[in-house]
């Protein structure tokens, strides 16, 4: 280093305190990401199970329907037929 006029210039160890400090910084940032993509990634797996089961409850649902329509069309023509009377078809 030169001490003329109060300058001080670090000639041998090339800033490598600063280089250290900015690499550290660096994989801090680094493993702070990492660690949020795979919150995200977490975040998004069970999002993603979650609205398939969904869907599967939609098509069970949508099923039981059907069955309730076949079953009171069923009723209904045993009823217009007089098969059956207006309280049982209700």
């Amino acid at each position: 280093a030169f001490g003329v006029a109060g300058i001080s210039l670090p000639i041998f160890d090339q800033n490598q305190g600063g280089i250290a400090q900015a690499q550290a910084k660096r994989k801090e940032a680094a493993a702070r990401t990492m660690a949020l993509q795979d919150a995200i990634l977490n975040d998004l797996d069970h999002a993603l199970a979650h609205n398939q089961a969904s869907i599967a409850a939609v098509r069970l649902s949508a099923e039981h329907l059907a069955s309730a329509r076949r079953q009171l069309d069923s009723q209904a023509a045993s009823f217009a037929a007089g098969a059956t009377d207006r309280l049982t078809f209700t």
